[in-house]
């Protein structure tokens, strides 16, 4: 072989090495890249479990809506002063979507380029997690920005950390509800456990049930007739279901709560809670007033169809047998009395 042949040949095979070489690098730092991706990507606090949780807020510039857990109610923040009850189903979706939250994709490690994904502190939404609103330390702080490109995802970063990831779901709209939308729109809250007594008053008819020292519900200050247990179960599980329509934060003339239809008056751990009831209006409604939260609410007319309001809905209807044991015995009496004479 020729000098000149070699030097080709050397050449050619320096260029393969190279070549080699640069698929081995490309191969290695393709497989660091994927570890270092995966590691990237777990979930942003995974130690934080749903019952750790006693405290939300969702915070955008000037706008912040703040909601504790007190026992098994969650409450939003409305003053200083007023704390409501909260939506279930709409803390639900907030600690569904956090705990746990996992991203889909890094897109950014540069912190000149949070204001182009909405980002800095300004913009974004800040989302605390916490387990009381005096805790000092959050249990979890995440940061939302604009949407994706898919207008269903969105962007986010951990606390005040500079990477910014895209996350697989959005619901912003629901984050930003103003405090007032996070009011829970049922009418009543008591637990049955914790109810004592309640009266029921339509009108100049009034009666009164109480649970006993057995934990039987019977009428108050009497005996003589039993209570129908299923009923006062059924009666108050009503109430529990309603559900309004919307919430009305003014008494006006045309809600007639001045004048209701039936009022149901309900000692609840401790607390007296009085349900005022208009009546039914031309555009079939109802409005309740809660003197408890101090709230008004409007309700389908259809949600009272066949509500109890009459004591006898409430008495233990006597049994077959027990009615025809008590006729027999009258019979007997009336024959008796007739030999005799």
């Amino acid at each position: 072989m020729r000098r000149g042949d070699w030097v080709k040949f050397i050449w050619l095979l320096a260029a393969i090495v190279v070549l080699l070489l640069l698929v081995f690098y490309a191969e290695i730092s393709e497989r660091r890249g994927a570890a270092r991706k995966e590691s990237e990507l777990k979930a942003f606090y995974p130690e934080v479990e749903e019952d750790d949780v006693g405290y939300i807020s969702l915070q955008k510039g000037t706008s912040a809506t703040e909601l504790k857990k007190e026992g098994e109610r969650w409450l939003v923040k409305l003053s200083e002063e007023r704390w409501f009850p909260a939506t279930a189903e709409g803390v639900k979706e907030v600690l569904d979507y956090f705990i746990g939250l996992k991203p889909a994709e890094l897109i950014s490690t540069d912190r000149d380029k949070l204001g182009k994904f909405e980002l800095t502190n300004e913009m974004a939404l800040t989302v605390k997690l916490a387990s009381s609103p005096e805790a000092e330390e959050p249990l979890a702080v995440v940061k939302l920005g604009k949407a994706g490109p898919d207008y269903r995802s969105v962007y986010a970063r951990v606390d005040d950390l500079s990477s910014v990831y895209l996350l697989s779901g959005n619901k912003n709209s629901v984050f930003t509800r103003s405090a007032g939308e996070w009011r829970d729109k049922h009418p009543f809250h008591g637990n049955q456990s914790e109810i004592a007594s309640f009266t029921v008053q339509q009108g100049k008819n009034r009666f009164a049930i109480e649970k006993g020292t057995d934990g039987q519900w019977k009428f108050a200050g009497e005996s003589a007739r039993p209570v129908d247990q299923n009923k006062v179960v059924e009666f108050l599980a009503r109430l529990a279901g309603l559900v309004a329509i919307r919430l009305r934060d003014e008494e006006k003339p045309e809600m007639r709560l001045a004048r209701p239809d039936f009022v149901v008056s309900l000692a609840v751990g401790g607390e007296e809670v009085t349900l005022t009831v208009s009546p039914e209006t031309k555009d079939s409604k109802r409005f309740l007033r809660n003197s408890a939260l101090d709230q008004i609410y409007e309700l389908a007319a259809s949600s009272f169809t066949d509500f109890p309001l009459a004591r006898e809905n409430f008495e233990e209807k006597e049994k077959p047998a027990e009615a025809a044991a008590t006729s027999g015995g009258d019979s007997s009496e009336s024959a008796a009395k007739g030999e005799n004479e």
